[in-house]
């Protein structure tokens, strides 16, 4: 399932800056330019994560935020111009997951979005099922037809974060940061842990379940 992120900013330029960027990554996005506006899409969608500007109209972000928290169990990431240390221990005591100082690098805050999203489906989603392929998060297990297929440590981390996240592309790079354990050379270690996890699922008959999108990386398919 893709993951939906509403974007909260009074500001035009922000919105086109970051909407573009994670629909190329592979997220839906909705936007609202009001703390109002905010809390009404999240009453009518099911909303993922929240990128939450401090400075906004009717209600601010820190309001925005404490609503959020207590209706609901999304992550919500600030994203302001505001950034001496009172802003951001504020940010964090109003139940704020991350924050990010405008301005920024989009591709550092897809890592963010990345990493929070996959911490939240992580501990959410126990198991997860590819047709008759089984991924069972809390154990590190993952069966075909009911039968245990081994894998390592750091490809099982691979498969998760593939599959947590699945039909959206990532690269060799975005791989390798995402793996804790992983401490060697870069782009060939993760092409070799692809080829070894491809083969043991080939061997157990879940065939075509990684692809790659030549250029880019690899994606899970649904």
């Amino acid at each position: 399932m893709t993951s939906k992120v509403l974007i909260v900013d009074d500001e035009p330029e922000i919105i086109s800056f970051i909407q573009p960027f994670l629909s190329l990554e592979g997220y839906d996005t909705v936007t609202a330019k009001d703390g109002a506006q905010a809390i009404q899409i999240m009453a009518e969608h099911t909303i993922d994560i929240v990128l939450l500007d401090v400075m906004i109209p009717f209600l601010d972000g820190y309001e925005v935020c404490k609503i959020i928290k207590e209706r609901y169990d999304t992550p919500v990431i600030f994203i302001t111009a505001k950034g001496d240390l009172n802003d951001r221990l504020k940010s964090f005591v109003t139940g704020g997951d991350d924050y990010l100082q405008k301005p920024f690098y989009l591709e550092e805050l897809g890592m963010r979005i990345q990493n929070i999203l996959k911490r939240t489906l992580t501990t959410s989603q126990v198991t997860k099922t590819f047709g008759e392929l089984k991924i069972d998060y809390s154990r590190h297990e993952i069966l075909f037809k009911n039968k245990l297929i081994p894998f390592t440590n750091t490809e099982f981390q691979i498969i998760e974060l593939l599959s947590l996240h699945s039909n959206q592309v990532f690269s060799k790079e975005d791989l390798y940061l995402q793996l804790n354990n992983c401490k060697e050379g870069m782009s060939n270690v993760i092409v070799e842990h692809i080829r070894k996890i491809r083969y043991k699922l080939d061997k157990s008959g879940a065939s075509d379940v990684i692809s790659t999108v030549w250029g880019i990386g690899y994606k899970w398919k649904n």
